[in-house]
């Protein structure tokens, strides 16, 4: 079968995962990127360092996820990747759980596969997770050298839950922060 007699079968069934034997039509390495493209199990984190497409996902997510009156405006974090200062008494850190498939895929908000594509020029980056947080400097509260971190959001697509994503991305927030704060000879 055609690699795209293949795609268009699978995308007939999407969301819903195709039956057995449509998908013994496509060959090996066709079923191989569907799965990956239906199922991620590989998953990078990533520091967002600009205002860029990483920013604008993470921000969707958080959008989708919390209420305008919780949730601070994407123009206060667009703003701060433009004045960003290393030497700030608090520093802020903004992380996302990635995955990344080959071809060109649609995922809807929940994080399902919406359309399937075989392209071996493109790859899709897709969120799964983010979260951001915060060293902040006690010594303008007369405790030099020390510094508290703290969490602000985490939130991880519907459709990924349940999966460790959350926890997995807490744990390397929480490392950026001590990161941050040994860089910045504090102790946390």
């Amino acid at each position: 079968m055609s690699s795209d007699d293949f795609v268009n079968l699978i995308n007939q069934y999407l969301p819903a995962f195709p039956p057995d034997d449509v998908l013994n039509k496509g060959n090996p390495a066709q079923v191989d990127l569907f799965r990956q493209a239906y199922d991620p199990q590989t998953f990078y984190h990533q520091v967002v360092t600009a205002a860029d497409e990483k920013l604008w996902q993470s921000y969707e997510l958080l959008r989708n996820t919390f209420s305008r009156d919780v949730l601070v405006p994407k123009s206060d974090y667009v703003g701060w990747y433009k004045h960003r200062d290393p030497n700030e008494s608090h520093l802020g850190v903004l992380m996302g759980r990635y995955w990344r498939v080959g071809g060109l895929q649609q995922y809807d908000k929940m994080g399902q596969l919406q359309k399937f594509s075989i392209d071996p020029l493109t790859a899709t980056d897709s969120i799964a997770a983010v979260s951001n947080g915060s060293c902040i400097s006690l010594e303008d509260v007369g405790y030099p050298g020390l510094c508290i971190g703290a969490i602000g959001y985490l939130a991880t697509r519907p459709a990924l839950r349940k999966k460790k994503h959350g926890i997995l991305l807490y744990q390397a927030v929480e490392a950026e922060i001590q990161r941050m704060a040994t860089e910045h000879g504090w102790q946390l």
